[in-house]
């Protein structure tokens, strides 16, 4: 009996002991002042010296704990470490948070971004550290540090992104919600963005972002600034960036705020400042390559759980010179130009910008307003654009009457409204968005004529349902739009006005299936119509800023295309891989095609691009490798491939990029008392000769050779009380080597930039 009543004893013990350290410590860690999830935030129970890291969507949890007070320490990096004693008599969930010395943690900042950015489509983003590294870039070549990604060029000040071998207006630029309305048919007609107020920049690749046209037949480029502030405090910060390939400086300065006595209302001011000079190729300075741009824009909000309302207005404003060896005056200056290894114009290091130039302002005010109910939210917003382009010819008027007025010889003014009204409610599995849309668009022109003046009116409505479970998740759109376009032409003193009218359908379906935890698959499947442009359509003259003379087809017809974009990603400790593979299929693809017999104009000889139609198909794949054999260093290895065929001719189809390949080795040195987030990076970039053109291709010069460039970055952030400072460091083009890029528009005259030695600091502070 004793020894019964003992081991009766010793299993009551051990039942209460174990139903004891059955508990458990769960919860979220999130951002202090944007309640946002931290992943890959640390958390240690001292006591037991347990340590677990948060998931991607901010969630830890401590398993098999015994009853007993714990003392929990968390931090996140850019935090100082918190303390937390638990009592735990039973299991607890904990909401965390942890204060951020930087203010620029806002990843997502509108929802409808975080739905355009679903796993259905093929999407890479910049934020954070590396959109911190390409500080000082033009928009366009800090979006070619993605794959799948390139730039349509002139010169190099000029750039235009290209995705998946399309560019113009196959490509949507959205930026804070708005759809960016301005003359972005041109290669040199580069994006009106302030890239240092963007806190994220997100490319949606392929024909499925049906929120936001049928126009997105190459994809959709989403430029996020942060949030305006939910908790109270003054932020600011300050970006300058400086660069020696000519003498550039950066200037941007940012302040927000929030006051805990109202704080429902907050607000944000910020202003850049940028300048260069001549730009420096490895043997010479291309002459009047010069730039300005002065850049502002300020929002205010209100916002309430069930309402909510917000205006943001910002103005861009640049002045930018253009090469001066790119307009001639004769035949013979033409072709001995083209001919020539270096330009025949030369000239010193200078801030000056003389003629040739261009001039263009950007003014964009938005009104955005929300109303939640239990019916769901409903949303309007409501926009106006006015883009004002001055073109200046190399040569003033003969006459001295009108030289003295110093007009352009061309001038583009395009005002723009729209409005969208959307609805979005979530129902058990389901989520359900609504909307329609209208946009307004009239175009004029003065001095001289390029294309006609012209009114817009176009109207769509669409519809995208998506259906999710643990495993996968499944989005269907559709969008039915209707455009009607009046030009205005004046032809041999008589007065024409041709009008078209288009019915545009547009489908998407997209598919996204968790094989296992680690991998995961999708796919998505587009159909789209793209009305012909106005330029494309009636363009007939000297585009000065291009040195090109363009001509247009009136005949064009509306392109179509299916699309077909699938891809898988593998996420471990110590590898990632991305791979997708894409294809485009148009009937009517429009395109401009060089025309080797120049024409004389009353400012010289010129080269001449066509615009022409064809069925086409574009295909292609972009991958992602990258390697951690240990914790401090990355292997990366990236490549985007492309190929473009002619399908009515059974050929290759000219002006697509070349297949491009980027090689990185990265070491990050992380927990010094000094510096955190120590990095330095050796990278690679290996581009490959244009071969794939037609067999009768003719063009000025061949396609230029293959090149390599080595580049080089480091950077840290250096603590000073509780502000974190970022500094970075970069050599683009190491070995000043000289190299042309096929895919811009003046290689005929000039090489690309040389050594390129490029400095940036980011200085965060925030005050509650």
């Amino acid at each position: 009996m004793p020894k019964a009543m003992l081991l009766s004893l010793f299993i009551l013990c051990y039942w209460n002991i174990s139903a004891q350290c059955n508990l458990s410590i769960s919860g979220t860690i999130n951002e202090e002042h944007t309640n946002e999830t931290l992943d890959f935030a640390s958390l240690q129970i001292l006591e037991l010296n347990v340590v677990r890291t948060t998931d991607s969507a901010g969630n830890f949890q401590f398993n098999n704990l015994c009853k007993g007070t714990y003392t929990m320490a968390y931090t996140h990096p850019g935090c100082k470490t918190e303390y937390q004693k638990i009592n735990l008599e039973k299991s607890e969930i904990l909401q965390l948070h942890l204060h951020h010395n930087e203010i620029d943690l806002n990843e997502v900042t509108v929802a409808q971004h975080k739905r355009e950015s679903a796993p259905t489509h093929q999407v890479e983003t910049l934020k954070d550290q590396a959109l911190f590294e390409t500080r000082g870039m033009t928009f366009g070549d800090a979006l070619k540090t993605l794959s799948g990604v390139s730039t349509l060029k002139t010169g190099a000040t000029i750039a235009k992104p290209v995705i998946h071998g399309m560019t113009g207006n196959r490509i949507l630029l959205v930026s804070n919600g708005v759809r960016l309305e301005s003359q972005q048919w041109g290669s040199e007609h580069a994006p009106e963005i302030d890239a240092y107020l963007a806190k994220k920049i997100t490319v949606i690749k392929g024909a499925s972002a049906i929120r936001y046209g049928s126009d997105a037949i190459g994809g959709v480029i989403l430029i996020d600034p942060e949030a305006l502030p939910s908790k109270p405090g003054i932020g600011a910060e300050f970006n300058y960036a400086v660069g020696s390939v000519n003498g550039q400086n950066d200037f941007s300065l940012l302040l927000q705020g929030n006051h805990k006595k109202q704080s429902a209302f907050s607000w944000r001011t910020q202003g850049t400042y940028r300048f260069g000079g001549n730009i420096h190729s490895p043997n010479y300075y291309q002459k009047n390559t010069g730039f300005y741009e002065g850049n502002g824009s300020v929002a205010l909000g209100w916002k309430k759980e069930k309402y909510g309302l917000e205006f943001f207005g910002s103005y861009f404003n640049t002045k930018i010179g253009i090469l001066s060896a790119a307009h001639t005056g004769s035949l013979a200056d033409l072709e001995a130009a083209i001919h020539a290894s270096q330009p025949k114009e030369s000239a010193a290091f200078s801030y000056t910008i003389g003629r040739p130039y261009q001039k263009v302002q950007h003014i964009l005010s938005k009104l955005h307003s929300y109303l939640n109910t239990k019916k769901g939210v409903f949303t309007l917003d409501i926009t106006y654009q006015y883009n004002i382009r001055d073109e200046y010819d190399k040569f003033p008027p003969r006459n001295n009457a009108l030289a003295a007025l110093n007009h352009p010889a061309l001038r583009l003014d395009i005002q723009t409204i729209t409005g969208e009204l959307s609805w979005e409610k979530k129902i058990k599995q389901w989520q359900n968005l609504v909307g329609a849309q209208f946009i307004t668009q009239t175009n004029s022109y003065k001095y001289g004529y390029l294309i006609p003046a012209f009114w817009n009116f176009s109207g769509g409505v669409f519809a995208i349902e998506r259906w999710s479970n643990e495993k996968m998740e499944v989005e269907l759109g559709a969008r039915l739009d209707y455009r009607w376009t009046q030009a205005i032409l004046v032809e041999r003193g008589k007065k024409r006005e041709p009008i078209y009218q288009f019915i545009i359908p547009t489908a998407s379906v997209g598919l996204d299936y968790h094989i296992t935890e680690k991998l995961k698959y999708n796919l998505n499947l587009g159909l789209a119509w793209r009305a012909p442009s106005m330029n494309e359509l009636f363009i007939a003259g000297l585009h000065h800023s291009t040195a090109t003379v363009e001509i247009g087809d009136e005949q064009l017809k509306a392109e179509q295309s299916i699309s077909i974009t699938t891809g898988i990603t593998y996420r471990n400790q110590w590898l990632q891989a991305d791979v997708s593979l894409f294809s485009h299929l148009f009937k009517n693809y429009i395109y401009g095609k060089p025309d080797t017999q120049p024409i004389l104009t009353i400012r010289g000889y010129f080269p001449v691009l066509r615009y022409v139609q064809t069925d086409a198909a574009i295909s292609g794949s972009d991958i992602n490798l990258a390697v951690t054999p240990i914790r401090q260093l990355e292997l990366s290895a990236k490549a985007s491939l492309l190929w473009a065929v002619n399908l009515k001719t059974k050929d290759w189809l000219e002006q697509m990029p070349s297949q491009r390949f980027n090689y990185s080795i990265r070491y990050t040195i992380n927990g010094t008392n000094d510096f955190s987030n120590l990095y330095l990076a050796l990278s690679v970039v290996h581009v490959l000769q244009q071969n794939l053109l037609p067999k009768n291709y003719a063009d000025y010069l061949p396609a230029p050779k293959a090149y390599w460039l080595l580049n080089f970055d480091c950077g840290t952030t250096i603590p000073l009380k509780h502000q974190k400072i970022s500094v970075g460091f970069s050599i683009q083009n190491m070995l000043n080597k000289t190299y042309r890029e096929y895919m811009n528009r003046f290689r005929y005259f000039t090489d690309e930039p040389g050594i390129n030695i490029m400095a940036r600091v980011k200085v965060p502070l925030f005050y509650h």
